[in-house]
């Protein structure tokens, strides 16, 4: 496989699979979840969160990296200035361009977001929160920690949703259009 195919399978193929993970968990997953006593609620994310994570860090790490890649060669390799026969892979659209920044920037934020606004939550749900050192949670602290996930998940959702929706556009043919 060449690297201009690589370029354009694995930003969607990656971005594909995290927005359906991500949706999955937004309306099925954790809805189920929050519908359950919060210390059963507690030990199912306890026991689903760490092999989600991995799953998820990895797809929204590849996506934006890939993406961000067949930006910067797009940028700096003009087809008339190369004689190289892989550079004519490089679109002379400049509204590429501007899908694979989308959806480099939509999955960046979603890995930014991760790490501001949910690493708190989540060592707190996971008990590694150093803190609280060994003092269990609460009722009313877990029921309110797993809302507080479930909506910045939702943000990380629609994210994905956007970068998704970008490369979509990237590559129907514009006659459908």
């Amino acid at each position: 496989m060449t690297l201009p195919t690589m370029l354009s399978i694995v930003p969607v193929s990656s971005t594909a699979l995290f927005t359906g993970a991500a949706t999955y968990i937004t309306c099925v997953e954790h809805p189920a979840r929050l519908s359950i006593p919060p210390r059963s609620a507690l030990s199912y994310f306890q026991a689903s969160f760490p092999r989600a994570a991995k799953f998820q860090a990895s797809l929204a790490f590849l996506s934006s990296t890939t993406s961000f890649l067949r930006l910067y060669l797009n940028i700096n390799s003009l087809p008339s200035a190369s004689k190289h026969p892989s550079s004519s892979f490089i679109p002379s659209s400049p509204s590429l361009r501007v899908y694979y920044t989308i959806n480099g920037v939509a999955m960046a934020s979603i890995i930014l977001l991760t790490i501001l606004g949910l690493r708190k939550v989540n060592s707190k749900l996971m008990g590694t929160d150093k803190l609280r050192g060994k003092h269990a949670l609460e009722d009313f602290e877990i029921k309110t920690l797993l809302r507080r996930w479930g909506w910045i998940h939702s943000i990380r959702t629609i994210l994905a949703w956007i970068g998704f929706g970008s490369l979509l556009l990237a590559h129907i043919p514009h006659s459908i259009l």
